[in-house]
């Protein structure tokens, strides 16, 4: 393949080509395409229609149990960034001693550490699409160990910063890369299961962390900095995981592959925008997807973040490592609904297939309803009101703080494969702007949160989170609706029929049931012939339009007769 060949501009350098991509289209897409044209086969393969399996399909290149581990080792990696956004939480006050600062200035820089975890996915999802996912995972795991041994090292607020900064920039590329990677080895029907296993590491992190922590804060002679010793290691073993089970999962060679081969250069240049994928919201499917996943994580950050300022004093809890323990409701929540909403969307997907006779992406979304009209908001009201009061007890908030856990994997889950489905050659970006616009929310929310409820107090802010956690459903019904219209996607035609081992005849009556259905036999029912089927009337129809069409002189050659096709496809040579 020639240089000149390639859809993307280059230009050499003494030690390398450079190249630049076409920002109207997905490096990834752009070359593979091209490949492709030069005779690889494609894996074309309707997995909802019942085709018959492509040897080449991408969804069947590893065993389920390979992609079970896939999913399990990137879901590790995935848990190591809210690990460490979520470290800080019971330990803020004794950070602040530790680096001459206050409390809030400490809650500053856990925002200053969500939103990079929100903005560095704009830079390694593209590179995962033009090198492959694997070796993103490979380089980012030793920056985050550097970063994270940064941290136990720092002993002023600018090295605390600096080091937690480039914590977050190693650890967040699993959170757009690892859905990529899911979105190349299952099929739509498997994608919400697999993707809210994967997930689950995202909404864990926040809950488990502080347990952790809190024990290393109250245990420990490093307090809050072992914990920080304890994420480098934990990077550690994760890079050894990944290295030895998780290979790259393009489908075919990667645009980095395609390129050396097209340059005779050992190693190319990958240039591009980081903003590129900001203009995927241009397209307002992503846009208020984006939104309404930006709102839920907003509540939840919301709920969690303060707790060490609002349940803690309310219940007279001191010690840190107790502390640590009112975050496990939310995860235990979080596990349950990772579960429950995983599979719900795919049950939900494959019912509306079925309902509809195809699939249509939008479908998932109806699985989200249930948590993001009535169990989220619900339990996001309660928590706060439970913990202004101090009603119920102590046992209350946490009940609400299960089911707020539940509620939010029912709206996320469904968003993410939805992001995936929609864009498949752009997934990683896809989610990489969406995380983007979540974490932004849950920076915004770390930071005004101890301010708000000290302002109007915890009853009052969670009333207006969970206001606005329903709003982000409003839009989501909004998709629901009129996403398939503004992505200028249309039904697809009817798929062609399938032996069935019926007698040919049966097969033929059901095609011209089908046939009728869809308005290619319009018309057969206005003057029924008694004692005939459909068939029969249609092939009379089309006897007499032939005679007409030779006795004027016409072509009846030109119009095509369905029936005649599925008859030619279906009855044996021998007849």
């Amino acid at each position: 393949m020639a240089a000149a060949s390639l859809p993307i501009s280059t230009r050499r350098s003494s030690n390398a080509t450079v190249l630049s991509p076409d920002p109207s289209s997905s490096p990834s897409t752009v070359l593979k395409a091209e490949e492709r044209k030069q005779g690889e086969p494609s894996a074309a393969v309707d997995l909802e229609r019942g085709s018959e399996i492509d040897k080449d399909d991408p969804f069947t290149r590893f065993s389920p149990r390979r992609k079970s581990l896939i999913v399990a080792t990137i879901s590790l990696s995935a848990i190591l960034a809210p690990l460490a956004s979520a470290a800080f939480f019971p330990s803020i006050p004794n950070i602040a001693e530790s680096v001459r600062t206050s409390p809030e200035v400490i809650n500053g820089t856990v925002a200053i550490f969500t939103a990079v975890l929100g903005a560095a996915p704009l830079i390694w999802a593209p590179l995962s699409g033009f090198y492959g996912r694997r070796p993103i995972y490979l380089i980012s795991l030793p920056v985050h160990i550097a970063g994270s041994l940064g941290v136990v090292f720092s002993n002023s607020l600018g090295a605390l910063i600096a080091t937690r900064v480039i914590q977050a920039i190693g650890a967040c590329a699993a959170l757009s890369v690892g859905a990529g990677t899911i979105g190349d080895i299952y099929s739509p029907l498997e994608r919400g299961t697999a993707m809210g296993m994967f997930y689950l590491g995202l909404v864990l992190g926040p809950a488990l962390a502080p347990s952790i922590a809190g024990l290393f804060q109250q245990y420990t002679r490093p307090e809050w900095r072992s914990f920080q010793a304890l994420l480098a290691a934990a990077g550690g073993l994760v890079f050894v995981l990944i290295f030895f089970f998780v290979p790259d999962t393009s489908d075919g060679p990667t645009p980095h592959e395609l390129a050396k081969k097209a340059t005779g250069k050992r190693f190319v240049m990958f240039w591009f925008s980081p903003f590129r994928a900001v203009a995927l919201l241009k397209n307002p499917n992503i846009l208020l997807i984006s939104l309404n996943s930006s709102f839920t994580l907003l509540a939840t950050y919301v709920l969690l973040v303060p707790l060490t300022y609002t349940m803690a004093p309310r219940y007279g809890i001191e010690n840190v490592a107790l502390i640590g323990t009112l975050y496990l409701p939310s995860g235990l929540g979080s596990f349950v609904g990772s579960r429950l909403g995983g599979q719900w969307a795919d049950f939900t997907t494959a019912k509306w297939i079925k309902k509809r006779g195809y699939r249509r992406p939008e479908d998932r979304l109806r699985s989200a309803l249930i948590g993001g009209l009535v169990l989220f908001p619900a339990a996001v009201l309660g928590a706060g009101w439970t913990m202004e009061t101090g009603k119920g007890g102590l046992a209350l908030p946490c009940v609400f703080l299960f089911l707020a856990g539940v509620g939010q994997m029912f709206v996320l889950a469904s968003a993410n494969t939805y992001c995936v489905d929609i864009n498949p050659a752009r997934s990683s970006e896809t989610i990489a702007i969406t995380i983007c616009m979540r974490y932004f929310a849950a920076a915004g929310a770390s930071a005004g949160i101890l301010p708000l409820v000290r302002a109007v107090g915890v009853g009052v802010a969670n009333t207006i989170v969970a206001a606005l956690s329903f709003f982000g459903v409003l839009l989501l019904l909004l998709v629901i609706h009129y996403g398939e219209g503004w992505a200028n996607r249309s039904p697809p035609p009817p798929p062609p029929p399938t032996t069935t081992g019926l007698p040919v005849l049966v097969e033929i009556e059901r095609e011209s049931t089908r046939l009728e259905k869809t308005g290619v036999m319009a018309g057969v029912g206005e003057h029924p012939r008694e004692g005939k089927s459909a068939v029969e009337i249609e092939m009379e129809r089309k006897e007499e339009g032939s005679r007409s069409a030779a006795e004027e002189g016409g072509d009846a050659s030109r119009s095509i007769d369905p029936l005649k096709k599925v008859v030619s496809t279906k009855l044996p040579a021998s007849l």
